[in-house]
């Protein structure tokens, strides 16, 4: 007897306590708990991570079937031992064993061991080991967490949300009773494969169970009218790229977003009406993401467009994915500019054609301004004014600020992107646009004044951590929301006015070189709406832009919330007024005939007096200048003029009819100088590429002459080279060294300038 039990306490040492996979699947769930997607294992089975807890109901359900002494025993019950042998015997065949849950439970962890004597009484051991190990409830747990349910189903979790799509504490006593005997033959019984055995089964446990008290006369005949569930179909895919963005951070799981069901369901179906109609331009893809400011959560993620024949590149996630940036980039280019004091809101930039080192911005409508209020280039997104806005204010601490409001996905220098960056030069992400937006609308939230960065929140109960990272203040900031929330838009970007929505966002789009991508960013009061149409190959669309593809989709997206057509609490406490001039934007000087007054930041110290004013004398009929070395200065009108330098008058004035421009001078007074050379400047070095055809690219000599319609002629060193009128463009093949132009107007005004020519290809 004694060496009997030694040897029994030996082997019950050396039996291991049962192992499971721990390779799970991943189950997406909406903020309300609801089903949104849900990805097998790598081992293809849907099998969940342990809950907190057994539901009461399935508990209750599960012990009736299985084991009702289960807080009785050690882990073997005796008595159902000696049960079972008596009826396996008296039926000469096995129809019962006898196992307790603990013993069940055993037998699982040994799945393809053979049903004998000898695996029996390992597992009998195993169960007694098991009860000393682990308290009762966790043994009920680990039988309902790896259970086998049917097919590749295991475990309570898994099989609660695949066959009823909810989770295991909403079931009801007929749901929780069917999954309480699937378990006792999951590859004979399931839904799907003899319904009649398994509703005969739940309906005599849901009877017991009435027995035992637990369910009432009228909660039984309810319960025993209940449809049986239907064969699992195809997983629901209401959010399949989150789902797999999470996976790749953070492993399988479980995870309970702050996606709101209902929404993300809508934003998927209004996503895929767009793609319908986008699909037969030949453009297959678009993402969207909506953001709620008050919480920094994201309450909608689509990142991509249906799989309408899986051959599109949907599977990509477009909103991790770097893509060039368009013109989405200007508003924090304006802000940091109006914040540094180097830009006021409606003080005039130039438009004008502009060769900046080989690079030759365009706007979108190829068109030229002249002259264009800051905030009017900002809403209509012209290039040219932002160019030069860029270099002005400087592209490296550009860059750097960027990097400080979390755009990441540039992988090279300043220098590389040059200042196209400001054009799409660079790439970024639809994640990283929405937070730097969003953390510019949330600095007016702020008590502080610095902008904070956060990481969206994609998990409910997370609170996103936050770095002070740039210091947009709130008097910029509130600046470019105000700018981005004018309603009117140029003739060729109409029909955003179709969306009732547009009057409570400020919003901006973007348009990358090729038509290969469009942006679309939208912020009203307490939400944000990014969205991006385009190919996930890359390949352009003529006509695909941010205004005609991505804007529509956004406002249609932003009818699906809340809208609050309150605008944005002015921050006073950071802010001043200034007086300007009002043609000429700039802070008005003594010049400045008409006045009006304009917000800046508080700690804005721009010190930009108008340029464009000055004092003039005239006839007595106003119609020629004159000084006095040639007329009577008694006799002289005098009058403060608005002065539209030469370089830009040529395009001013033809958007401007009502401007009128400075009068000549009379005949025989002395003139001041009418015409410069603005292209190329003095001392500089002009490089000029080869062709891959050998051919050498021309030089582009450029002038602006006071009176708009005069006449110049071009000398190259003392030879003349070419005669130009109105618009003063000449090209010229020239050959490397030191070269002087010289530009002579028809009252023989001349203009010179000295260069040096360098070819990029020796």
């Amino acid at each position: 007897m004694g060496i009997a039990l030694a040897g029994m306490l030996l082997l019950f040492l050396i039996i291991p306590l049962p192992r499971f996979s721990t390779d799970y699947a991943t189950l997406l769930l909406s903020e309300e708990g609801a089903y949104l997607n849900a990805a097998v294992s790598r081992d293809e089975q849907w099998r969940f991570e342990p809950l907190d807890s057994v539901p009461f109901n399935f508990k209750k359900s599960l012990l009736s079937f299985e084991d009702q002494y289960f807080y009785y025993h050690f882990g073997v019950n005796p008595l159902a031992l000696v049960r079972a042998s008596f009826q396996n015997m008296r039926q000469q065949k096995i129809v019962s064993g006898g196992s307790t849950l603990s013993m069940q439970l055993a037998r699982l962890s040994r799945a393809g061991k053979p049903r004998n004597i000898m695996q029996k009484l390992i597992e009998m051991l195993m169960a007694v080991k098991l009860e000393f190990v682990y308290s009762k409830d966790e043994i009920l747990m680990l039988y309902a967490t790896h259970a086998p349910f049917g097919g590749n189903t295991v475990g309570l979790e898994a099989a609660s949300w695949r066959y009823f799509r909810r989770s295991p504490y909403e079931l009801s006593w007929a749901e929780a009773a069917t999954l309480a005997v699937l378990p006792n033959a999951p590859s004979l019984i399931y839904p799907g494969k003899n319904s009649q055995l398994l509703k005969q089964k739940r309906n005599r446990l849901l009877k017991q169970l009435h027995e035992k008290k637990l369910l009432d006369n009228q909660s039984l005949a309810l319960a025993l009218l209940e449809p049986l569930p239907r064969p699992p179909d195809v997983s629901p895919a209401h959010a399949p790229h989150l789902m797999h963005h999470l996976i790749k951070k953070r492993g399988a799981g479980r995870f309970q977003t702050t996606l709101m069901a209902t929404l993300q369901q809508n934003t998927n179906e209004i996503v895929a009406e767009f793609d319908a109609v986008n699909s037969g331009q030949g453009i297959h893809n678009m993402a969207a993401l909506i953001l709620d400011l008050r919480s920094n959560e994201v309450k909608a993620y689509v990142g991509n467009s249906p799989d309408h024949d899986n051959k599109q590149g949907e599977s990509v996630d477009i909103i991790q994915a770097a893509r060039s940036s368009g013109s989405i980039l200007k508003p924090f280019l304006f802000a940091a500019a109006i914040e540094q004091g180097s830009l006021l809101p409606t003080m005039l930039l130039p438009d004008v054609p502009t060769y900046i080192n080989g690079f030759m911005p365009q706007n979108f409508n190829r068109q030229y301004d002249g002259l264009v209020a800051a905030d009017e280039a900002l809403i209509r997104s012209l290039n040219i004014p932002f160019v030069l806005l860029l270099k002005q204010y400087g592209l490296a601490k550009f860059y750097d600020e960027l990097g400080e409001m979390g755009f990441e996905s540039f992988s090279k220098g300043a220098d590389h992107y040059g200042l196209s960056l400001i054009l799409g030069g660079g790439e970024v992400s639809l994640w990283e646009l929405a937070r730097a937006y969003s953390a510019m609308a949330n600095s007016l939230r702020n008590t502080g004044n610095q902008l904070r960065v956060m990481e969206p929140v994609l998990i409910r109960g997370e609170v996103s951590n936050s770095k002070v990272l740039y210091n947009f203040r709130k008097g910029s900031t509130w600046i470019t929301l105000q700018a981005l929330r004018q309603l009117a838009r140029p003739d060729e970007e109409a029909g955003w006015h179709y969306f009732s929505s547009s009057r409570a966002v400020s919003w901006k789009t973007g348009t990358s070189f090729g038509f290969r991508d469009a942006w679309a960013v939208g912020i009203s009061s307490d939400h944000l709406v990014a969205v991006w149409v385009g190919n996930a190959s890359g390949k352009g669309v003529p006509g695909l832009t941010g205004t005609s593809k991505a804007a529509p989709l956004m406002f249609r997206l932003f009818e699906l919330l809340q809208l609050d057509q309150s605008r944005p609490e002015m921050p006073f406490e950071d802010l001043k007024r200034v007086v300007v001039c009002r043609e000429g934007g700039y802070l008005a000087g003594q010049d400045c005939a008409d006045r009006d007054t304009l917000w800046i930041p508080l700690m804005a110290n721009p010190g930009l007096v108008c340029p464009f004013h000055k004092t003039i004398h005239l006839t007595e009929d106003g119609r020629y200048r004159v000084n006095s070395n040639c007329y009577d200065p008694g006799r002289m009108l005098t009058k403060k003029w608005f002065v539209v330098p030469p370089e830009y008058g040529l395009y001013y004035f033809k958007k401007n009819t009502s401007t009128r421009a400075l009068p000549p001078f009379l005949s025989g007074c002395a003139q001041e100088r009418q015409l410069i050379i603005s292209y190329p400047l003095p001392g500089q070095q002009v490089y000029l590429p080869v062709d891959f055809d050998g051919h050498q690219n021309p030089l582009i000599l450029e002038a602006a002459h006071e009176q708009y319609h005069s006449t110049i002629n071009w000398f190259l060193e003392d030879r003349f080279v070419g005669t130009t009128k109105d618009k003063h463009q000449l090209a010229l093949i020239l050959p490397e060294g030191r070269h002087t132009i010289t530009a002579v107007d028809s009252e023989a005004n001349e203009a010179k300038v000295s260069f040096t020519v360098r070819s990029k290809i020796q």
